[in-house]
């Protein structure tokens, strides 16, 4: 899905608040939207790592809580289930170094048509019923 197109969408937040749209949260971080999780788009599994850490040095360095979510276009080479594998062991690995504890507490992947599905069934981000359509790292 492309920025400008995932940009447009009507977003359901639920219990969440809309935090930003394409502004930096941080030096060199400007997720395409934030509320309290993060969505970035990429192309590649390097760009996916580099999310995550993103994502994780942002909660640890502002003690914030929050969930990194990573809206999917898949392929055949590129699937939910390929990219969480991947980015499991980087996941785990930085957790570990922080003996668990952790302020990204949840890593969710979902494809851009699960996404677009839980968007025309009114389903909140964070909600039992988003989580269930994607994977939880």
């Amino acid at each position: 899905m492309k920025d400008k197109e995932f940009k447009s969408l009507s977003h359901v937040y639920g219990a969440y608040a809309f935090n930003s749209c394409g502004s930096a949260v941080d030096k060199g971080y400007r997720p395409d939207l934030t509320v309290k999780d993060e969505n970035e788009r990429k192309s590649k599994r390097k760009a996916f790592v580099g999310d995550l850490v993103k994502a994780y040095k942002y909660c640890d360095e502002s003690k914030n809580e929050a969930t990194l979510i990573i809206v999917l276009e898949e392929d055949e080479k590129r699937t939910v289930s390929n990219i969480s594998n991947h980015l499991t062991i980087y996941f785990d690995w930085l957790k570990m170094k922080d003996n668990f504890k952790s302020y990204l507490k949840n890593v969710i992947i979902i494809s851009d048509i699960k996404y677009q599905n839980s968007i025309k069934n009114n389903e909140p981000i964070g909600s039992r019923p988003f989580f269930n359509r994607g994977q939880t790292l």
